[in-house]
């Protein structure tokens, strides 16, 4: 789980295309804590932390109201992807489940909706939200160019 990045492709029924960058990723990272982006904006803090259940392949999410989820602040030109990212991730708020069913990631929010993301990638050793891939035709994967 912790070397992937994951694209959303659909949110609480919603398809959410291809973009470039990605309308919103995420990643579980190592350290138990969640980063990801919103398009052009990067997101992390210690907000939320993610565990695993004993097969790996669903766990929880859990909030601490005492930590902040930081997000940078860049002007993205996609007006409706930031929309859909910024919807994303006040949900996030919200995630209390996750399972791989296949090669989908499922998130689910107490509000009773879903999120459904697939793998763009892989992230750096650094914790550097992204792909390395390189192959910059791969919309799932924006060029690192």
């Amino acid at each position: 789980m912790t070397n992937k990045v994951w694209a959303l492709r659909q949110l609480d029924g919603k398809s959410v295309h291809r973009a470039r960058p990605e309308t919103a990723t995420i990643q579980f990272l190592a350290d138990h804590g969640v980063g990801g982006t919103s398009v052009c904006n990067d997101v992390g803090g210690s907000e939320l932390k993610w565990f695993s259940g004993p097969s790996g392949k669903a766990g929880a999410f859990k909030r601490d109201r005492t930590e902040a989820t930081i997000t940078t602040v860049v002007g993205c030109l996609d007006s409706r992807a930031t929309e859909v990212a910024d919807r994303f991730w006040r949900k996030m708020r919200m995630a209390n489940a996750w399972s791989l069913q296949g090669r989908t990631l499922h998130i689910k929010f107490s509000d009773g909706g879903v999120a459904e993301l697939v793998p763009a990638g892989t992230s750096d050793s650094k914790r550097t939200i992204g792909c390395t891939n390189d192959n910059s035709s791969n919309l799932d994967c924006p060029s690192l160019g």
